[in-house]
């Protein structure tokens, strides 16, 4: 989890020194006729240092140093704790730490040796706590900088995790390695005298130039005639046949130069992946709902090295919201959900549906793209935030289940905890929701731990002594679903529990930015669980309208189509509640982690899905609300944000309604449109599902519709937002139409791009 924070990185004080030293400078004196003595050189430091009071924002600066680098490093603000603190810039290794030679995992194994450019070393006089890395701007000698340049941290506390990446990469070719600050996954405590030590080094090859993947064409939703039952999306021809597709038979692990990272195959294996049996999810679409285009030459390159069988299949993406083509912040994560699902799901059609950012206008809008477009019956998302969710979301999940849809999540990876640094205890949404399976990740760390591990993911395997673990816990929004009903382990009868199911969480490989890299986290988890539910799919012959009642039945059926996670727990940052993991269903790892053929075969004997689940589908007809005015709680329940004041009634606020599902809904939308265009409201955009209406009008007129007041306000990484600071009001005019509604654009969910 990674929120962006941009510090002022002070332009590098370069110290003019006189004399030889390996700064490159000529010698004074030397010319003309006049005899004189020459001035003795003075020699460049080996090392220079720096002393900062830590607490406030500030920057320490270094004189040039004999290797020729000199200039900043910007800190943060701390949490907690104030102390002066002694900066040291050297070219030579620290005493007792260890040469960085293949930077460790956070967020990228860099896949070739690399040189070590400088050494920043931090010791406090006090103890201090960062929630953000340092920013940096320093210079080297012409000719130094030849590819990409990375900053690394090593924490002595912590010498088992080694070095690992904390910022990076950029391409850079001239003198200058700028670097701005991002927010540590995990508060990172030095006491008085620790020393950490952060090192600028470089692989020496050049970024690659990002290549967008083609934007797909629309084509037909798996060819499959719909069956008059209005559970399923049906093959016209379910007598069981076996599966055409190619078996995985690639390399099991990357490079060895990344650390052996697990590969397609090996998992495909371990976990009986239906693709071994010939069913490789063809004919199938998963959607990846993320906020970045992944690079068209790391997929390829990724499904190339582990041998991934041809298929006719696309994989692409499409731009939601005036989203960018060009990769962002966001890349990895996509990147791990794309390679994911297209190494383990050769057959099956991908494709990212790409948002600006993850605030709730722009996620809303992807999912009910993906249902109203028809095409993907199986959803990803790799991200999530604390309850409650947005206005509506909620409403939007249950209508795509009525269409044959299944929504995955990644359960987390602060374990017990949600949101954003500092966490929270809590689930997280939209894993947390009834509508939604929320996947929770295993310890498969190698060499330690197998793929058919039964330890639940908790370590500091994140960085330098950063801990992550398997999300998972009780809703404080969400009644105890149907499902999970009498079920026994749950740690509430009367509440949601998290997770559904589990998946490996360690060390998955990933080839990003031309590189291979290792990446952790229930972001691999999610869509692993995606690609194996497309091979069930076509196993079936049928996606399901009652997806979440699928896996519990599974369970009851056969236990053994599930590995039991029994050991180890979520507990985060020494917070309660916390869960451990047990024999049967946990809120750790939920029922375990499935077997593809078994979980296949039980649901489908034959090949035909078996009556439970085919349970009726959500009904499309709700009863409109009384038209009477309707208090909402509007406001964002998230901390950190920074209250700007008054936003100038003058500027066009961007808002979103979700309605409620109707027989009549397509009028329904009309008379909602109406209304808004009444108040002075443009209409942004509509569905052909007449589900969601955008629309943006003044602030003037938000606040007078809707009887709020909307704010500007700072959030930290993604600049100045709004949002309401005041309860608001449905009026009479859209009550009996509206289940949902957004008036703000913080950006509430946070990717689980793994460590």
């Amino acid at each position: 989890m990674k929120l962006r924070t941009l510090l002022l990185l002070v332009t590098a004080c370069l110290v003019a020194c006189g004399g030889g030293g390996g700064g490159g400078g000529s010698i004074p004196g030397g010319g003309g006729s006049v005899a004189a003595p020459t001035p003795t050189p003075t020699p460049l430091p080996a090392t220079t240092t720096a002393t900062v009071l830590l607490g406030p924002p500030v920057t320490g600066v270094f004189a040039q140093i004999a290797s020729g680098a000199a200039g900043s490093m910007s800190f943060p603000a701390t949490s907690a704790g104030s102390a002066n603190a002694t900066l040291t810039l050297q070219s030579s290794t620290p005493n007792g730490v260890p040469i960085p030679s293949l930077v460790s995992r956070h967020p990228l194994n860099l896949g070739a040796p690399v040189t070590t450019l400088a050494y920043i070393s931090v010791t406090p006089v006090g103890s201090v706590s960062f929630n953000a890395s340092p920013g940096f701007s320093l210079t080297f000698p012409l000719g130094t900088l030849a590819g990409n340049v990375y900053v690394a941290l090593y924490n002595a506390a912590n010498a088992a995790a080694g070095w690992n990446v904390v910022l990076g990469p950029i391409s850079s070719g001239g003198t200058l390695a700028a670097f701005g600050s991002s927010a540590l996954p995990q508060t990172l405590t030095l006491s008085a005298g620790q020393t950490v030590v952060f090192a600028i080094v470089e692989t020496g090859t050049p970024l690659p130039t990002p290549t967008p993947l083609p934007t797909p064409t629309p084509s037909a939703t798996p060819t499959r005639t719909p069956s008059p039952s209005p559970s399923v999306t049906a093959s016209p021809t379910p007598t069981p046949q076996p599966g055409t597709g190619t078996p995985l038979t690639g390399p099991s692990y990357s490079p060895s130069s990344a650390g052996s990272a697990w590969g397609p195959t090996t998992l495909a294996n371990a976990l009986h992946f239906p693709v071994q049996s010939g069913f490789d999810g063809t004919g199938w679409t998963v959607a990846i709902v993320i906020d970045s285009t992944v690079s068209a030459s790391d997929i390829s390159a990724y499904t190339s090295y582990f041998q991934t069988p041809g298929a006719s299949r696309q994989i692409g993406y499409q731009l939601i919201d005036g989203a960018s083509s060009t990769p962002t912040g966001g890349q990895s994560e996509a990147t791990l959900d794309t390679e994911a699902v297209a190494g383990l799901a050769p057959g099956a059609n991908v494709t990212a549906y790409v948002v600006p950012d993850l605030s709730d206008i722009h996620v809303i809008d992807a999912y009910n793209q993906i249902i109203t477009d028809g095409r993907a019956r199986i959803v990803s998302s790799s991200f999530g935030g604390c309850e409650p969710p947005a206005s509506g979301q909620s409403t939007v999940f249950q209508n795509g289940i009525s269409h044959g849809v299944t929504f995955v999540a990644s359960s987390g990876d602060q374990g017990n905890e949600c949101g954003t640094s500092p966490y929270q205890p809590g689930v997280s949404y939209p894993a947390s929701d009834p509508s939604v399976v929320g996947v929770g990740g295993t310890e498969t760390l190698r060499p330690a731990f197998a793929l058919t591990s039964t330890t639940a993911w908790n370590d500091s395997s994140c960085g330098s002594g950063v801990q992550c673990a398997t999300g998972g816990g009780v809703s404080a929004y969400f009644g105890l679903p149907t499902y999970q009903a009498g079920l026994a382990g749950t740690a509430s009868t009367a509440h949601r529990n998290v997770p559904d199911v589990a998946m490996p969480g360690e060390y998955a490989a990933i080839y990003l930015n031309g590189q291979w890299g290792i990446l952790n986290g229930t972001s691999w988890s999610a869509p692993t669980f995606a690609a194996m539910l497309s091979e069930v799919y076509e196993y079936c012959n049928a996606s399901f309208t009652n997806p979440l009642a699928v896996p519990y039945y599974v369970f009851g059926a056969d236990r053994a189509a599930f590995i039991d996670v029994t050991g180890g727990n979520n507990q985060f940052n020494g917070t309660s509640p916390f869960y451990s993991a047990h024999a049967g269903y946990d809120n750790v790892s939920g029922l375990g982690v499935p077997l593809g053929m078994p979980f296949a075969q039980t649901v489908c004997p034959n090949r035909v899905p078996v009556g439970r689940v085919r349970a009726p589908a959500l009904s499309a007809a709700t009863q409109h609300r009384s038209a009477q005015a309707t208090e909402i709680d509007v406001e964002p329940r998230l901390r950190g944000l920074a209250d700007l004041g008054q936003r100038n009634t003058d500027v066009q606020t961007p808002i979103q309604l979700v309605l409620l599902p109707s027989d009549t809904l397509a009028g329904d939308e009309q008379a909602v449109v109406g209304v808004l265009r009444a108040a002075g409201f443009a209409i942004t955009r509509t569905f052909s599902n007449h589900l969601v209406v955008d629309a943006s009008g003044s602030t003037a007129d938000v606040e007078r519709l809707f009887s709020t007041r909307m704010h500007d306000v700072s959030q930290r990484g993604y600049g100045v937002r709004y949002a309401p600071v005041s309860r608001a009001i449905i009026p009479s005019s859209l009550a009996p139409y509206v289940a949902g509604l957004t008036l703000d654009d913080v950006v509430k969910m946070v990717r689980f791009s793994g460590a």
